[in-house]
């Protein structure tokens, strides 16, 4: 009887899983088992919640990102959590441990809590799949320990969040339509779009060099600029005739901002592609220099593939 006794007082503290459970509760696809299997209480009916913080809203194809995950709600003994990244039933990408993830560990292709916390936050890293594999869903169980030292009295939450790849932006058919240096100040700048989509200018800047020297100016657009399929932006001087100014989207004085729309016919000017610390050039002016008060005309302007022909 004194055995029997001291085995029943002991599956309580195992069932709990101060330490973190084994894989498989983490409300994920295909089974969706989450803590209530060794914990009492109803999913998501106490004062509290599990979230993902940090996670993008689409995923670059082998990027890292840090994510971390919180866990909240009333609570006698501390909180805890699983969670995995998959896309249908597979594992997707590889989560980690980095050098903040206190109170965690990883159990398989899951990561937990390896002791219960107070504070209900741990981070992680995650390593986005190689390839675009498609809408990856982030799964978690939360808990929020009860009063007693067994698994009841306790509240459990759940979260599933889904991201989908990034879509690399294919700027084929953005390019310089028009460089117009005029007499005078009556200078701008033409950008078409042939790419069959609206493209946001938001990643996109114009470079500006002169007399053949080294790019040594970055102009960009207005936030939230966007060109149409088919349509032109332009970009002119605010000392430019009045019926230059009527057709431009942007207008900058001499020197503000640097001298983008003052130039010459030997001041080139380049489209380029802004992403993280990558610069890509999408198209190049390329001015003739004996070309006077005149503006320049991409030849074919509406033929998707361009031979880089001007036409005076």
């Amino acid at each position: 009887m004194t055995k029997m006794l001291s085995l029943l007082l002991i599956i309580p503290v195992l069932f709990a899983n101060s330490g973190g459970p084994s894989g498989g509760y983490a409300n994920n696809a295909p089974n969706m088992n989450n803590c209530t299997q060794c914990h009492s209480g109803s999913v998501n009916s106490g004062n509290g919640s599990v979230v993902f913080t940090n996670l993008p809203e689409s995923y670059i194809p082998g990027e890292t990102y840090s994510i971390g995950i919180e866990v909240s709600g009333a609570h006698e003994r501390g909180y805890g959590f699983q969670a995995i990244a998959q896309s249908g039933d597979d594992v997707a990408g590889e989560i980690s441990l980095n050098s903040n993830s206190s109170n965690a560990e990883m159990v398989g292709s899951y990561v937990q809590h390896s002791t219960r916390t107070t504070s209900g936050s741990w981070v992680f890293d995650w390593v986005a799949p190689s390839s675009d594999v498609g809408e990856v869903t982030f799964s978690a169980s939360g808990l929020a320990t009860g009063g007693n030292n067994g698994n009841g009295g306790d509240d459990v939450y759940t979260v599933s969040t889904s991201i989908v790849a990034q879509t690399p932006v294919d700027f084929t058919g953005l390019f310089f339509s028009e460089y117009g240096e005029g007499s005078s100040s009556n200078k701008y700048l033409e950008i078409y779009n042939g790419t069959g989509d609206v493209v946001s200018l938001d990643d996109v800047v114009i470079l500006g060099n002169y007399n053949g020297n080294p790019w040594s100016e970055t102009f960009t657009f207005q936030t939230g600029a966007t060109v149409a399929a088919g349509d032109v932006y332009v970009v002119a001087s605010s000392d430019a005739d009045p019926d230059i100014i009527a057709l431009a989207d942007e207008v900058h004085a001499y020197a503000d901002p640097w001298y983008i729309t003052a130039f010459n016919g030997d001041d080139v000017r380049a489209l380029a592609q802004i992403n993280g610390d990558e610069t890509t050039i999408i198209d190049i002016s390329e001015p003739l220099i004996q070309m006077v008060m005149v503006p320049l005309v991409r030849v074919a302007m509406m033929i998707p593939v361009m031979d880089g022909t001007w036409l005076v």
